[in-house]
């Protein structure tokens, strides 16, 4: 998938140079943090295995936790021209949680809870205010992203390693934008809002998060659609002078 990832961002940064190369060109490499407006299909998962482990353990030293966010990185290319900017990236964004102590049986467990998701955005910004060294204004973004929620257990009389939910969906994002810095540097401030088109159903993981005790829900408690909003600051690198106005 990562391979995919690359040789499509490659076609669209060479398309991209070719349409216009006057234009200042940049590299750039930047952090990312999203929070889930509806998080309740992995609240309700998580809240069932710490209500197990709570009564049934003989003890736990540490619980699975909601995330507060989700962190991540990205790696892309954008395009200034007068009014306009294009450009894409990709990103990887992930989270773990564990859960450790001993069970009924008396075995040393350590329960992983993973969410991660990768993709490939292409994104394009219409700046309000464009001078060679401050740009602003909102844009935005389509993306293709794979999600998954993996699973893995360690103790004394198993171990297993899973991704029972796994599945790429489209999402848009429209964002606001403040860019700050010369041709050749610049560092970009972005808030972003996240809608994806397509739903996740968590009723896999929850039957294998919490196997042999799962709670039946059956009422769409477990279909998770992973809106989100957040934050990206982005350190941008170019070659080329300032316009000429």
């Amino acid at each position: 998938m990562g391979h995919r990832y690359l040789i499509v961002l490659s076609l669209i940064f060479c398309c991209s140079t070719n349409v216009n190369c006057q234009n200042r060109k940049y590299i750039y490499a930047g952090i990312e943090a999203e929070i889930f407006r509806q998080s309740n299909p992995i609240s309700l998962i998580i809240n069932d295995f710490n209500t197990y482990h709570n009564e049934f353990d003989q003890s736990n030293t540490k619980l699975l936790v909601m995330p507060c966010f989700i962190p991540g990185v990205l790696l892309g290319t954008k395009i200034h021209t007068r009014r306009n900017e294009f450009g894409g990236n990709i990103q990887y964004m992930q989270y773990s949680t564990s859960g450790e102590g001993i069970n009924s049986d008396g075995d040393n467990y350590i329960q992983t809870l993973t969410i991660s998701h990768s993709g490939i955005c292409v994104n394009y910004v219409i700046n309000l205010i464009n001078t060679n060294y401050f740009r602003t204004g909102p844009g935005f973004s389509v993306n293709i992203e794979q999600y998954r929620f993996k699973n893995k257990i360690e103790d004394d009389s198993e171990y297993f390693n899973e991704t029972p939910t796994n599945r790429a969906i489209f999402t848009g994002k429209i964002n606001y934008k403040i860019s700050i810095g010369g041709p050749k540097f610049n560092m970009d401030i972005i808030a972003f809002y996240k809608l994806p088109i397509q739903n996740i159903n968590l009723e896999k993981l929850n039957q294998n998060l919490n196997i042999g005790y799962f709670s039946e829900y059956n009422n769409g408690e477990l279909v998770f659609n992973p809106i989100s909003y957040g934050l990206t600051i982005c350190v941008c690198l170019g070659s080329k002078g300032n316009y000429d106005f």
